[in-house]
């Protein structure tokens, strides 16, 4: 994944409010997500990537991880300091990071975890990653549906809202799409944690006696100062 290609759909789905966004689009897009957030904490967030896609284009793996660093920075002006979120994206045995993002703002593993699963499909279906990610930005924008919930972070109850999308349900091409026509974006999100992001899906469906084509999580497992703090 190159930061091209983030900073692509950053434009595209935008680090804010969407203009257009129903109650689940405005949830999943919280502005606000990094403002409680003390500079010289690291979130880490378990991903796994796993199906029965081509394994020389899908690339599973079990052990991988996104760490969100926040921290502060100088602005140079008049001793004043900024804030900056660091990203390092571990799939498997590969891990890379990524220059900066705004520390104030959206939480920037949203749109780390939408491009790697549209890069995913694109391998898997031969498709244009381009078209791909236009239905992914009109669904979250325009569609999807929210239920409150209640669920568990850090050995405590949490209220929560769970956002589902289906990004290709009226897609004119969504018969040339195989198991990718019933893809489904799923995401836990709450004001009680930080960074907001609690679960990230995207999936196939899964039928009886079928392997999954595709599936893609990312699951938040710690807050912890951070050793990136200066």
């Amino acid at each position: 994944m190159t930061r091209p290609a983030i900073l692509a759909l950053v434009a595209a789905l935008a680090l804010g409010t969407p203009a257009f966004g129903g109650d689940a689009g405005d949830l999943l897009f919280d502005s606000d997500a990094l403002d409680p957030m003390a500079p010289g904490v690291t979130l880490t967030y378990g991903f796994t990537r796993e199906g029965s896609g081509p394994q020389d284009r899908l690339h599973p793996f079990d052990t991988g991880s996104i760490e969100l660093a926040l921290r502060e920075t100088p602005s140079g002006a008049a001793g004043t300091t900024g804030r900056e979120a660091l990203i390092t994206l571990t799939e498997g045995s590969q891990s890379r990071s990524f220059n900066p993002f705004p520390g104030n703002g959206g939480n920037p593993v949203l749109m780390t975890f939408l491009e790697s699963s549209v890069r995913a499909m694109a391998a898997v279906t031969g498709g244009s990653p381009f078209y791909i990610r236009n239905r992914f930005k009109d669904v979250l924008f325009r569609g999807g549906t929210a239920t409150p919930m209640e669920t568990e972070f850090d050995g405590r109850p949490v209220a929560a809202n769970e956002l589902t999308f289906s990004p290709f349900a009226d897609d004119p091409n969504r018969a040339r799409m195989g198991d990718f026509a019933d893809l489904e974006l799923r995401f836990i999100v709450s004001d009680e944690v930080p960074g907001s992001m609690l679960l990230l899906s995207a999936a196939t469906p899964e039928t009886a006696g079928t392997p999954v084509t595709y599936r893609e999580r990312v699951v938040l497992d710690s807050v912890a100062p951070s050793a990136q703090e200066n």
